[in-house]
């Protein structure tokens, strides 16, 4: 099954794992500024990544990314081994991020899936 999934995590959460000197850490730009979420963490799937494989090997599969205080790019705290980024639909999920903010503060999950298979009872009227 394909898809993506973007988890924002609260920073007091985080924090305590996170090391002050995070060697290796790689800056990406984004295509445009999100001022919304700078300074936030996200955990995020990786371009080309497959959610069966999350469990096999985390740190090729998923990342745990922080939003930079200027918000014109982020930055790799943790996985995206080998050189993988996060998910090419980033900037579609920090846009659905702000949004749902707005009217949810709680707000912390975005997903989506290609689903193997469905239930067609839920198309039946």
């Amino acid at each position: 099954m394909g898809g993506n999934i973007s988890c924002i995590i609260d920073e007091e959460k985080i924090t305590p794992y996170l090391t002050k000197n995070i060697e290796n850490v790689r800056q990406i730009k984004l295509p445009f500024n999100v001022q919304e979420l700078a300074n936030k963490y996200l955990l995020v799937t990786g371009t080309g990544k497959y959610f069966k494989n999350i469990i096999k090997n985390p740190q090729d599969s998923i990342g745990l990314i922080k939003i930079a205080k200027d918000d014109s790019y982020y930055e790799i705290l943790w996985g995206f081994v080998n050189g993988a980024v996060a998910t090419s639909e980033l900037p579609t999920h920090l846009m659905n991020h702000i949004q749902r903010l707005e009217v949810d503060k709680e707000h912390r999950v975005i997903m989506h899936c290609h689903a193997n298979s469905y239930n067609s009872d839920d198309f039946l009227s």
